[in-house]
C-alpha cells in the first residue's frame, strides 16, 4: 500500500529489481519482463538507464549492478545493497511520502505553500494530495481539509503507527524534528533500554520515533483510547514504567492512556523482559481460537505433543494474538515476502497453518477473517521456530563417496549439515538397502546395488549449481515422503 506513493517511474524501477531479485539466477528474460510489467522495448530500456543513472547517483555501483545482454537482464547484489534499498531512496523523494509525513506532523500548512517549497506546480501538489487520500482509505482515515490546511482524521493509535511506520522507513525524522527533539527522544528510550534489555537497532529506532511522534501531538484533535484494562495499571511494570518516566521528567508519556498505548509499543517491538511481557499479554486473547489451534496440531501430529511445547505455543500465540488487536488494520502496511521457500522447505508446516486459516475463515471467524495474512505468516513462523525437522519429517538416508577419501567426505558432510539443517537428513557411512541418496564423484557404480538409490554426481570441490541442484533434488525427496 505504501508503494502508491512512490512515483511511477521509481515504482517500475523497484518492480523490476524486486522481480530479478527472487530469481535463483538474479536474471530473466527480457521477453519476460516485458510481458510481466507490460513494458514496451523502449520503455525498458529507459527504466534500465534509469537505474544505472540511479546507482551512480546513490554511489553504489561496487555494491550492485544491473546488466543486460542481448535477451537477458541481470543483477549482481554483492551484500551491501537490495530492492529495500531502492525502496528506501525511492520513498526518501517522493512527494507524497513527503507531504503525508508533513501532514502527519501538523506542519502542512497549504497546497500553495508546499508547491512553492518544494519547486513544483499547484496541480501536482493537489494529484499528491488525491493519491495520500487513496492510500489512506485502507486505514479507515480520512485527508480532511479546514481553512486551508490539512489534518487526518481517524484512530489516533493507527495514525501514530503510521507515523512510526514512514519514519523508519525513510528516515527522514532529523528533516522533520529539531535536534532538541530528537536527543530527547534518543534519551528516553536510552533510559528504558538501560533499565530493562537491549534492543534490536530496528526496534529501537521505531521506539523512537514513536516517542517523537507521541510528544508532538499536543495540537492533534484525535485522542487516544481511555480504554485500560484494570490489569495493566495494576501491573508492576505499569507502575515501575511510570516511576522511571516521571523521574526523568518526562511527564507526556506518563498520563494513563498514553502509558498504556507506550507499553503496547515496547511489547510490539519486544523491549521489554519476557517475564514482564507476559505478565501484560493477556493469555486469554483469543484463548477458544489458541486452545483450537494446539488440539487441532496434536491430532495432526501426536507424536510432537510435550506439555512444555503446548506451553511454549500457547504464550507465541498469546504474543501474536496482541500484536495484531494492538496494531489493528495498519498490519495492513507490513511488509509481505515471499512465502516459496516456507513451502519448499516446510511443506508440512505450510500446508497445516494454510488449511487452519482457511477453515477459520470460512466458519466466519470474524478475528481471522481481519488478520488473517498476519496470522498466517506469524503461525507458520511460530511452528518452524518451534518445531523441529525430526518431529515432523522421517529422515532422507544419505550416503557421501568422493574418490578424495574420508577427509573430504567428511567435510562434505559437515557443509551439508550447516546449508539443509532443516531437512532432517541421516548420514550413512556407505551405501546401504534403506539409502535414498548418493552423493558421489565416481561413474564406475555397481547398478545392481543401488535399488532405489537416487545418485548425483559432483564435481570436486563442488560448484554453486551444484549445490543449487543437490537441494532441489532433496526437497523434492522430501515432497515424495510427505
Amino acid at each position: 500500500m505504501i508503494e502508491q506513493l512512490i512515483e511511477k517511474k521509481d515504482l517500475r524501477k523497484y518492480h523490476l529489481i524486486k522481480l530479478l531479485e527472487m530469481d535463483p539466477f538474479l536474471s530473466k528474460s527480457k521477453s519476460f519482463i516485458k510481458d510481466e510489467f507490460k513494458l514496451s522495448e523502449y520503455l525498458l530500456r529507459v527504466t534500465i538507464d534509469r537505474l544505472q543513472e540511479d546507482c551512480c547517483e546513490f554511489g553504489i555501483t561496487e555494491e550492485f549492478k544491473i546488466t543486460e545482454d542481448d535477451s537477458i537482464i541481470s543483477i549482481e547484489e554483492l551484500g551491501g545493497v537490495t530492492s529495500n534499498f531502492f525502496l528506501k531512496k525511492y520513498l526518501q523523494k517522493s512527494i507524497g511520502v513527503k507531504m503525508l509525513l508533513q501532514i502527519l506532523m501538523g506542519k502542512f500548512d497549504s497546497a500553495p505553500e508546499f508547491a512553492s517549497t518544494h519547486f513544483t506546480s499547484n496541480s501536482i501538489v493537489y494529484k499528491w494530495l488525491d493519491k495520500v487520500q487513496e492510500s489512506l482509505k485502507p486505514l479507515d482515515l480520512e485527508l480532511v481539509k479546514k481553512k486551508g490546511s490539512y489534518s487526518i482524521a481517524g484512530n489516533e493509535r493507527t495514525v501514530r503507527l503510521l507515523g512510526v511506520n514512514l519514519l523508519h522507513r525513510t528516515d527522514l525524522a532529523g528533516s522533520l524534528f529539531s535536534e532538541q527533539m530528537l536527543i530527547r527522544a534518543t534519551h528516553i528510550v536510552d533510559i528504558i533500554e538501560r533499565n530493562y534489555k537491549p534492543m534490536r537497532p530496528s526496534h529501537k529506532n521505531r521506539i523512537i520515533n514513536y516517542v517523537l511522534i507521541a510528544l508532538s501531538s499536543d495540537k492533534s484533535t484525535r485522542k487516544l483510547s481511555r480504554r485500560i484494562k484494570e490489569k495493566l495499571m495494576k501491573s508492576e511494570t505499569f507502575k515501575e514504567l511510570k516511576q522511571l518516566l516521571l523521574a526523568n521528567g518526562i511527564k507526556k508519556l506518563c498520563q494513563e492512556n498514553e502509558l498504556n498505548e507506550f507499553i503496547g509499543i515496547l511489547i510490539l517491538n519486544e523491549a521489554l523482559p519476557e517475564q514482564a511481557a507476559e505478565e501484560l499479554v493477556n493469555e486469554e486473547i483469543q484463548s477458544d481460537l489458541i486452545e483450537l489451534f494446539i488440539e487441532k496440531l496434536f491430532q495432526s501430529f501426536p507424536q510432537i505433543y510435550t506439555s512444555s511445547l503446548k506451553k511454549e505455543i500457547t504464550n507465541r500465540m498469546a504474543r501474536i494474538h496482541f500484536n495484531a488487536i494492538f496494531s489493528g488494520k495498519f498490519l495492513l502496511f507490513e511488509n509481505i515476502f515471499d512465502l516459496s521457500y516456507f513451502q519448499e522447505n516446510y511443506q508440512v508446516v505450510f500446508d497445516f497453518c494454510r488449511s487452519f486459516i482457511a477453515t477459520q475463515k470460512k466458519a466466519k471467524n470474524l478475528f481471522v477473517q481481519v488478520h488473517a495474512v498476519y496470522l498466517y505468516y506469524h503461525y507458520l513462523l511460530m511452528l518452524v521456530n518451534c518445531l523441529s525437522p525430526e518431529m515432523l519429517q522421517s529422515a532422507i538416508n544419505i550416503t557421501i563417496d568422493f574418490s578424495f577419501g574420508e577427509e573430504y567426505n567428511l567435510f562434505i558432510k559437515r557443509s551439508i549439515k550447516n546449508i539443509c539443517s532443516h531437512l532432517n537428513l541421516d548420514f550413512q557411512p556407505t551405501l546401504m538397502k534403506n539409502t535414498d541418496v548418493l552423493l558421489t564423484d565416481s561413474n564406475n557404480l555397481d547398478n545392481s546395488k543401488l535399488n532405489s538409490t537416487l545418485v548425483i554426481y559432483w564435481l570436486e570441490p563442488p560448484r554453486a549449481i551444484d549445490w543449487f541442484n543437490f537441494v532441489n533434488i532433496l526437497i523434492k525427496k522430501r515432497r515424495s515422503f510427505d
